[in-house]
């Protein structure tokens, strides 16, 4: 059970790294910078959270833990762009 979570949590690392929302891996950051935000995901994912109450927790993360984007700041086509990404991530996972 701990490695099928292991492989998931990898998995979702992965995907959350690849997609990078505040480019802290391309500027050079550990893999690990965005665990709070794989845990949010794989958790909300496990867990069946509602994907729009899910899409929303990330964005609260991304505005309060990681301070960029800062969502209400984006235009909004950047913030449909931001909320199309958390649903196929979502999907993805």
């Amino acid at each position: 059970m701990k490695r099928d979570y292991q492989e998931i949590f990898d998995k979702t690392r992965r995907l959350v790294n690849d997609w990078d929302p505040c480019s802290l891996i391309k500027s050079g950051a550990p893999q690990d910078e965005y665990d709070t935000l794989t845990n949010k995901f794989l958790s909300g994912v496990i867990n069946q959270i509602d994907k729009n109450i899910l899409q929303l927790d990330i964005i609260n993360l991304l505005n309060n833990y990681y301070r960029t984007p800062v969502f209400k700041e984006l235009s909004k086509e950047k913030q449909n762009r931001l909320k199309k990404d958390i649903q196929e991530l979502i999907e993805k996972i």
